[in-house]
């Protein structure tokens, strides 16, 4: 059963996220996070059959929300793509979105995933001021804007 919920969430997962369904079907948003919150107790404190139901009931849940957000035509938004010289960078913390990559990408281009955190890391090593400095001399209008100047960044302390 586990493999059938993965391969379900993972037709939800690598195109949207919970709160994208949230903005196109609230009633069934929270329906899909009451099955995970039943699937998951079950698993806790559930018997097989209790886990078995559930499961199935969570599968429904996945199929629902890909068909609501087929539906409402509502465009993919578990990721980010950018793309320079043959480069495609897909920015994204859902890891299903790697089963996505072969219909987003290009024949003979290159693609990557990274996470937020990766891209933040990046941008804050030597390595990625250099890239950035690169980036600039390419677009001279290109920009880094700081969104909330009088908050310290994440782990810079209280």
């Amino acid at each position: 059963m586990d493999d059938t919920i993965t391969t379900a969430a993972s037709a939800f997962e690598a195109r949207w996220t919970m709160l994208a369904l949230k903005r196109v079907d609230r009633d069934l948003h929270d329906a899909l996070r009451d099955q995970q919150a039943l699937y998951y107790e079950a698993h806790m404190h559930g018997t097989p059959a209790d886990i078995e139901a559930q499961g199935r009931g969570l599968v429904r849940g996945y199929a629902a929300a890909v068909n609501a957000m087929e539906q409402a035509e509502q465009a993919d938004d578990a990721y980010m793509i950018g793309r320079h010289n043959g480069m495609v960078v897909v920015i994204s913390d859902q890891k299903a979105v790697q089963s996505r990559l072969t219909e987003v990408v290009s024949t003979g281009e290159r693609a990557i995933l990274m996470s937020p955190d990766e891209v933040a890391l990046l941008m804050g090593s030597i390595e990625g001021l250099s890239t950035l400095a690169a980036i600039k001399k390419l677009f001279p209008g290109a920009e880094v804007i700081e969104r909330y100047p009088d908050q310290p960044a994440k782990g810079d302390g209280p």
